[in-house]
């Protein structure tokens, strides 16, 4: 018996209050899998009336009805079935949670593109018929827009080093200041990572006109196609603009609300993310606006958080779409997008699961609470089971920023600041 039937049946038995009053739907699934393993012949012989508060028989009645019910569901092709059970209750949880903030009320909800995407149809899915819009901003656009000039450091310092997982390359840092052109000061090559000297020595350089002058002018253009991009979609008139994404430290909000103040856009923001850390301080100090986090809040609490970041590409590639990395915004400001580095595979799998946990988003099963959806996103992360390692680990992840380079979930890469993305996944695999 698949063990998504098994969850399903915790859910169930909790339901129907037949579970023991110390266990809860991710224990019985384990002592489910347990009972298979010892007993596969009789397992309710052994679950009842210790796990069960009911007789056998009566349990595996309720199984054999629901496995009925639920195994046909591999019709939709591998994966589905996974997101209806898996990630569907997290996703469903988080949406109606966004909801019933008092920030969703009285404006406009953009699901940012691409990871908020997935989060915005689950808002679209728990309550239909609302207006939310699938804007596409990324941390490197909306922090280069906030860039007033070259002398602007502290600006600088967020787009370069503070919003990455490493500093930035000197060649990346030309490009992402309009500075493709020139040569770089001297001393540095195109391979040089920005800290210590190195970094002192291109801000230094940055701050000398004309080269400050030409940051300030290609910055400017690049708020200037956001903010073209926002009003296409309708989205700088209204009362309130709700940020809709998986979060962190709301660098997005952080250079969003910079970008408007320098063009003297008034539209005040607020964010709905799925987790945000202390990070997240600098955003509400610098008049970035409201922001609430669902799984944890400010890096609280402090066990979702410690489990949840260390692996954080796992969740963020449940959200992938079949577009790459977005370049930049034309002059009517239609997006511009990168080639997909992900595979076709790899995509349909994913595409598969959004549409398994997008249903369960759209139907009548019970609303996790919020501790109930954390548990069941660290048991995810923290205890994943084999089978889900071997569909999940050699999936891509692609975040030039976080990574520079795609990598594989449960790749090792010794010497590398980050050896593995999961290993959690890694340690499942290996027995």
């Amino acid at each position: 018996m698949p063990p998504d039937v098994w969850r399903r049946l915790g859910e169930e038995f909790g339901r129907r209050g037949w579970l023991a009053p110390s266990v809860d739907a991710d224990a019985f699934v384990q002592c489910r899998t347990y009972a298979q393993k010892v007993c596969p012949d009789r397992p309710y012989e052994l679950l009842c009336p210790a796990i069960l508060t009911v007789a056998a028989p009566q349990a595996e009645a309720v199984e054999t009805s629901l496995a009925a019910e639920v195994v046909p569901l591999d019709r939709h092709g591998p994966g589905w079935s996974y997101g209806y059970h898996r990630l569907g209750p997290v996703i469903r949880a988080f949406a109606v949670w966004a909801w019933s903030l008092p920030l969703a009320t009285g404006g406009r909800v953009a699901g940012l593109m691409r990871d908020g995407g997935l989060l915005a149809d689950a808002l679209d899915a728990v309550r239909p018929g609302q207006r939310i819009a699938k804007p596409w901003l990324s941390r490197r656009l909306c922090l280069a827009g906030a860039i007033r000039s070259g002398t602007d450091r502290e600006a600088i310092l967020n787009l370069l080093v503070r919003a990455r997982g490493q500093p930035a390359a000197v060649a990346e840092a030309l490009a992402d200041l309009g500075l493709t052109e020139e040569n770089p000061p001297a001393g540095l090559i195109a391979t040089d990572r920005l800290s210590g000297p190195a970094l002192s020595a291109l801000l230094d350089w940055l701050g000398h006109p004309p080269l400050s002058g030409q940051v300030a002018r290609h910055c400017r253009t690049v708020r200037r196609r956001i903010l073209g991009h926002l009003d296409r979609l309708e989205l700088l008139d209204a009362d309130r603009l709700l940020l809709v994404d998986v979060g962190y430290a709301g660098s997005i909000q952080r250079g969003l609300a910079a970008i408007l103040r320098l063009e003297g856009r008034t539209v005040p923001l607020a964010g709905a993310y799925m987790l945000t850390t202390p990070g997240l301080l600098w955003a509400l100090r610098e008049g970035g606006g409201d922001a609430a986090g669902f799984l944890a809040h400010l890096g609280a609490p402090d066990w979702v958080a410690a489990c949840f970041l260390p692996c954080r590409e796992v969740f963020e590639s449940f959200c992938a779409t079949s577009s790459g990395p977005l370049r930049g915004y034309d002059q009517d400001g239609r997006p511009l997008m990168d080639p997909s580095p992900l595979p076709a595979e790899q995509l349909e799998q994913v595409g598969r699961i959004q549409a398994g946990a997008l249903a369960r988003c759209a139907g009548d099963a019970a609303t996790l609470d919020r501790d109930q959806a954390r548990r069941a996103l660290v048991r995810l992360l923290d205890h994943p089971e084999p089978a889900e390692v071997a569909m999940i680990g050699p999936w891509l992840y692609d975040d030039g920023l976080a990574l520079g380079h795609p990598r594989r979930l449960t790749e090792s890469r010794p010497g590398h600041p980050r050896p593995l993305l999961w290993p959690q996944g890694a340690a499942a695999l290996e027995g």
